[in-house]
């Protein structure tokens, strides 16, 4: 059994190769974002593979020790999946997902109670025109199942000015 790899190090090993996939992902979507910015990459496009990346990337992230890590990809997913077009606007958005989620996994770390300030530092989805309205700056996290009442109750939220994250998974949203 000195082959044996023990629990802890399964567990090192899995969260490494989980980190070298999200880097990855944040190299690929730096460069279509630059690619975006310059004019040689349509919008559309860049919209379908971040949307994808992200989202395969969130469904490794549940593995990752690190909650901070965990909680701006599902954020960052939550921002991409609601991408309609992208402008100037989007691109800086993303971008600042890409540079926060990057100093992560270059080895910056959060304390769990600091987690949610740098969560309402991070872009929110709008699907409205923010001088219609007051914005609060509160946050409402809605568990329900992934159906259309989920995202009817979701854009009724946004449209009100609440910062919305929809999460699917009950113990998933205790984070």
């Amino acid at each position: 059994m000195s082959g044996a790899v023990s629990e802890d190090e399964g567990d090192r090993i899995a969260d490494a190769e989980f980190r070298g996939e999200a880097r990855d992902v944040m190299t690929s979507l730096e460069f279509q974002l630059h690619e975006v910015r310059s004019g040689r990459q349509g919008g559309e496009d860049v919209i379908r593979m971040v949307r994808r990346e992200v989202s395969n990337i969130k469904l490794q992230a549940r593995a990752s020790s690190d909650p901070a890590l965990r909680t701006l990809i599902h954020r960052l997913d939550d921002y991409a999946s609601g991408l309609q077009s992208i402008g100037a606007q989007q691109l800086d958005d993303l971008q600042v997902f890409v540079d926060r989620i990057s100093k992560i996994l270059d080895g910056e770390t959060i304390a769990v109670e600091n987690v949610s300030e740098i969560v309402r530092q991070l872009p929110a989805r709008k699907t409205f025109d923010v001088g219609e309205i007051t914005i609060s700056n509160i946050e409402i996290l809605l568990v329900m199942q992934p159906r259309s009442a989920a995202r009817a109750v979701e854009r009724e939220l946004l449209a009100c000015g609440y910062r919305v994250t929809l999460s699917t998974e009950p113990y998933e949203s205790f984070e």
